[in-house]
C-alpha cells in the first residue's frame, strides 16, 4: 500500500477486488492519512458519482461515525481498525468497540471479531435491523464483552465500563 500511495500521479481511489478482504490497521491508517478510499467496485461506482473521488466513504463508516460525532458524550473517536474504534468520552473513561454490520449478530461473529480484533470492550450490532441471538449474548458474556444495538450503545455511552 504504501509503495501505491506514494507512487506519481498518487491515486484518488484503491479497487480491493477480493470480496470480503480486510485492511490491515496499517493500510487503513495510510489510507485515511492520505485520503484515499479503499473499496469494492460498488464503493468505485459511487465515488464515481462525486466530484472528488477522494471524498468517499462507505454508507456504513457514514452512519456510524455521525451518530459516534453527533453524541454529547463523546469527546473523539479513533479508528484503529476496519470496523474497530477508540472511544474517547467527556467524565468517563474511553471505550474500544467494535461494529458489526450483520443482520443477524450470532456467537460466531462475536468469536470471529475477538480473533481478529483483540481485545475491546462492546461489540455493537451496527444494522438498523440486526437481531442479537442469545448464543451471541451469552459468547460476549464469556469473553467479558457487552454486546448493543445501535441505540441501547448510544445510551450506554453515558455511563462507566465495568469489567467484568
Amino acid at each position: 500500500m504504501h509503495a501505491l500511495l506514494s507512487s506519481t500521479p498518487q491515486p484518488d481511489f484503491v479497487l480491493n477486488l477480493h470480496s470480503g478482504a480486510s485492511l490491515t490497521a496499517k493500510a487503513l491508517r495510510m489510507s485515511i492519512d492520505e485520503q484515499v478510499p479503499v473499496g469494492g467496485m460498488g464503493d468505485l461506482s459511487s465515488a464515481l458519482s462525486l466530484f472528488l473521488v477522494r471524498e468517499y466513504v462507505d454508507p456504513e463508516t457514514q452512519f456510524r461515525e455521525r451518530g459516534l460525532r453527533q453524541h454529547r458524550r463523546i469527546a473523539g473517536f479513533y479508528r484503529l481498525d476496519g470496523h474497530k474504534y477508540r472511544i474517547e468520552r467527556y467524565n468517563l473513561s474511553p471505550l474500544t468497540v467494535i461494529f458489526i454490520y450483520d443482520y443477524e449478530l450470532a456467537a460466531e461473529a462475536i468469536r470471529q471479531a475477538y480473533l481478529e480484533y483483540g481485545t475491546f470492550d462492546i461489540v455493537v450490532a451496527s444494522n438498523p435491523n440486526a437481531q442479537i441471538t442469545s448464543n451471541a449474548t451469552d459468547v460476549a458474556n464469556q469473553l467479558g464483552l457487552e454486546v448493543h444495538k445501535w441505540g441501547s450503545f448510544l445510551s450506554r455511552l453515558n455511563y462507566e465500563h465495568r469489567k467484568k
